[in-house]
């Protein structure tokens, strides 16, 4: 009976080349769920992860006020210029890192920036902008003399500048205003372009 059944599934993989694939079809089961196709998950990760890096690029920084103060430094100005220029296409807020000891600093320094992005044309500002914690963390300069050295010998990623991404791949450079499912709109995906 097994070997009369076993013929017909030849034949009829003959005569439709669907009943080929799954033998489930002789027992009425279910389809067996295929898995995903390979590197979704890790594109997935990887996607999340340049995304939250994209949207660093409009925190701006306590750093970044001159003297800490409620105007922006030189690098502030500059940084405020090229959200202006990317803010339009993307849905990210703009973070303002807060004080947390002077109220009345945090919001002068948000009206300042809403001012400027009004100035120049963006009309959501002022539900844009917002005083908050950014979700970067800080960077400590424990490994930087071993970063340094590896970078420069190759011994990671390859020769010259590639070790940790290199200073003008994915790390240093080029990653500004760039990668994610935004990619071409900041300049270049995380493989290039940058600011």
């Amino acid at each position: 009976m097994k070997r009369h059944a076993a013929c017909w599934v030849i034949v009829a993989a003959t005569l439709n080349p669907a009943w080929a694939d799954p033998p489930h079809h002789l027992h009425g089961s279910r389809p067996v769920p295929m898995p995903a196709p390979l590197g979704s998950y890790v594109n997935g990760w990887y996607t999340a992860q340049a995304t939250a890096a994209a949207a660093d690029q409009f925190v701006i920084y306590r750093h970044e006020w001159f003297e800490d103060g409620v105007t922006l430094g030189p690098y502030g100005r500059y940084h405020l210029q090229r959200i202006i220029e990317h803010l339009p296409g993307v849905p990210f807020q703009v973070v303002i890192q807060v004080d947390e000891v002077r109220d009345k600093i945090n919001q002068a320094r948000q009206a300042f920036i809403v001012n400027r992005l009004l100035a120049a044309g963006i009309a959501d500002a002022p539900a844009r902008v917002i005083i908050g914690y950014p979700r970067a963390e800080g960077l400590f300069g424990d490994p930087a003399a071993q970063i340094f050295l590896q970078t420069y010998s190759g011994s990671r990623g390859g020769a010259g500048l590639s070790g940790y991404g290199g200073f003008g791949g994915s790390s240093f450079g080029g990653s500004s205003f760039g990668g994610s499912s935004f990619g071409g709109s900041f300049g270049g995906g995380l493989r290039g372009g940058g600011y």
